[in-house]
């Protein structure tokens, strides 16, 4: 009688550049359940929010630069892909087809209402320059 080997192997996930690798987050947090997941989330929309906020000016130019795109860059890193774009769609809202930047306006609904709460707490110490 002939036996038959079955290998298993393990597939991988694949991405445009390859292999994809665990997020910073996924390897400080191996075992991060759904709640210590949505605070990150959580944690990432208050940073971008926070980021929106901070301006500079390059010499001779009146338009300012914010450090928004790097916070979403960065989270995009730091969270990995799923949970950066949660966090991104947590500050701009669900728009469906429409087109975002950094210029446009927050969305509707619980997650942008934090944002816009947290952006009035921190209004008067922005005014004071801190």
């Amino acid at each position: 009688m002939q036996q038959i080997a079955v290998l298993a192997h393990r597939v991988e996930p694949y991405t445009l550049l390859g292999p994809a690798e665990p997020s910073l987050f996924e390897r400080l947090a191996p075992e991060a359940n759904t709640w210590q997941k949505t605070a990150a989330v959580l944690v990432g929309i208050l940073l971008v929010s926070l980021l929106a906020q901070a301006k500079f000016y390059l010499p001779d130019s009146p338009v300012p630069i914010t450090a928004q795109g790097f916070g979403v860059v960065m989270l995009g890193g730091v969270l990995g892909w799923r949970l950066g774009m949660a966090s991104a769609i947590g500050y701009y809202g669900d728009r469906r087809e429409e087109l975002l930047n950094e210029a446009a306006v927050r969305g509707n609904g619980f997650l942008p209402e934090v944002c816009r709460v947290w952006e009035d707490a921190v209004g008067p110490a922005r005014d004071k320059g801190i």
